[in-house]
């Protein structure tokens, strides 16, 4: 049990700053988003003192497209997944889920 605790807080302020970052990207423009991930710059925060990077992934490229953010590098955590923030973002701006 201290096993997954000792992953738990890290988890925590990785998912607080995934869901940051998604709520700053979903204000973006949607021809800003409509691009593979390759196109997009990495953001890059610090979290537990440590450097992390969200990537912007495309995953869905219909007229209303899906896009995923996700953490990499940053605190350990429990099987060394990481936290996403998806949605959908449509031309005219919107978002939903």
């Amino acid at each position: 049990m201290f096993f997954v605790h000792l992953y738990q807080h890290p988890w925590s302020l990785l998912r607080l700053e995934t869901d940051r970052i998604g709520a700053e990207v979903e204000q973006w423009a949607y021809a800003d988003l409509n691009r593979p991930a390759e196109a997009q710059l990495p953001i890059e925060r610090m979290v537990a003192e440590m450097s992390v990077y969200f990537q912007i992934d495309l995953y869905e490229t219909r007229p209303n497209g899906g896009l995923c953010i996700n953490a990499h590098g940053g605190p350990p955590t429990l099987l060394g997944i990481k936290p996403s923030y998806c949605f959908f973002k449509r031309r005219d701006g919107s978002v939903y889920y």
